[in-house]
């Protein structure tokens, strides 16, 4: 996906990437086409009553499924995110990619590494307590450009000191995909606990990558020398010499997305990974700058937000929300909602996509805290900020629109 903006594209893609909206739908008579300032009309109005009328349930995938992104190309939706213990292919752990065609019913099609495990990252690293962790790939970002499908992907283990993010490359989001390698580690980025990666790319085509967990979110351009998929390194590029930081210490997670003139910083806040007792939550900034400065309603800056100073920079307070609009936190059925993307169905209406835990079922069968793969639709207040309705997931969401 090209673009964050939603805005008609020559090959019909809707990509958000862990950073990125650019919807491209063709325009016959048929068909609603979005256009390039959907503060004009086609946000989602809400219902005077509480109903939602709509004949879906959450989760929409109730296998694990977490830390999404997705993109929109030829009519399919294609969701990734983080390994699961599920899908064992090669003898480690793999990444599901999901297609749908309504945004509902979900199927799995492929892996991202097809039992491959990348050889350039070790299977276990010393964490910050002296103990050997196992190193996992997770938390997906996703763009579409020049007719190909990019995924950077964290590689890290609990604690992990220098942490990575790597890419890899599709001719179709289908697969099969090549491993291009690390791109950068937190070491040479100055970041600690570099990970989270996602893309976002402006009106001008120029692509930038947001990252960052809970030591502050960075944001890069990206350039690109595509060469052949399968055969020759791609050349992508993260300029880190111009990183900038966008949010502070109490983030991790980012999305961007551009709506009008008005960018859009989503951040997760609190613990990700406690079972019933998680605390993340979304939060999200404003600005009128991709820079920045993002800031919450009361004017509170997202670049100021810190934590308390830790020794371990993997360690995350679960204290009280920092600054930010909360989207949605935990409640009703639900608790734990975190690492969002957002995308758009054929009407216009935006839909958060992300994960929760679910209160009566929150483990797997080995333990871990299982979070599943929720939607709902984005309402927008009168000041210009999202959030899903009554801030909680829904149990039955605004069902989207598909032609």
């Amino acid at each position: 996906m090209e673009n964050r903006n939603i805005n008609k594209r020559r090959h019909h893609v809707l990509g958000l990437n862990s950073c990125i909206i650019g919807f491209y739908l063709l325009t016959i008579s048929l068909l609603i086409t979005i256009g390039c300032n959907p503060n004009e009309g086609e946000s989602y109005i809400p219902p005077d009553d509480d109903s939602l009328n709509s004949g879906i349930d959450n989760p929409v995938y109730s296998k694990q499924f977490s830390d999404m992104d997705i993109l929109w190309i030829d009519s399919q939706y294609y969701a990734f995110g983080t390994e699961v213990e599920w899908l064992i292919s090669g003898g480690f752990w793999d990444v599901p990619v999901l297609k749908s065609n309504d945004l509902v019913n979900w199927q799995k099609i492929t892996t991202l590494f097809a039992g491959q495990k990348p050889d350039w990252y070790s299977e276990q690293v010393e964490n910050y307590d002296g103990n050997m962790a196992r190193v996992g790939v997770w938390a997906s970002g996703v763009l579409y450009k020049n007719e190909h499908v990019y995924v950077a992907y964290s590689v890290s283990a609990w604690g992990d000191p220098n942490p990575a993010i790597g890419l890899l490359v599709a001719a179709d989001p289908e697969g099969p995909y090549y491993d291009q390698g690390k791109l950068f580690d937190s070491e040479e980025s100055g970041v600690k606990n570099g990970i989270d990666p996602c893309f976002f790319t402006e009106d001008d085509g120029s692509v930038f990558m947001a990252w960052g967990s809970f030591n502050g979110i960075y944001i890069a351009p990206v350039i690109f020398e595509a060469g052949n998929v399968g055969d020759t390194i791609q050349n992508v590029h993260v300029q880190l010499e111009n990183k900038y930081r966008i949010a502070g210490t109490s983030y991790e997670a980012p999305y961007l997305l551009k709506k009008g003139d008005v960018y859009y910083l989503f951040l997760s806040a609190g613990t990700c990974c406690e079972g019933v007792n998680s605390t993340y939550s979304i939060v999200v900034g404003k600005s009128n700058q991709l820079y920045g400065d993002y800031i919450d309603r009361q004017g509170n800056s997202l670049n100021t937000s810190e934590q308390a100073n830790i020794a371990n920079p993997y360690q995350v307070n679960a204290g009280n929300l920092p600054a930010g609009e909360v989207v949605v936190e935990s409640g009703g059925a639900w608790t734990g909602p975190g690492h969002n993307a957002v995308t758009v169905d054929h009407a216009g209406n935006y839909f958060l996509i992300y994960h929760a835990i679910e209160l009566d079922d929150p483990k797997t069968s080995n333990g871990l805290t299982l979070k599943k793969f929720v939607i709902d639709i984005l309402e927008w207040d009168e000041d210009g900020f999202p959030h899903v309705r009554n801030k909680i997931v829904s149990e039955h969401p605004v069902e989207p629109t598909i032609f």
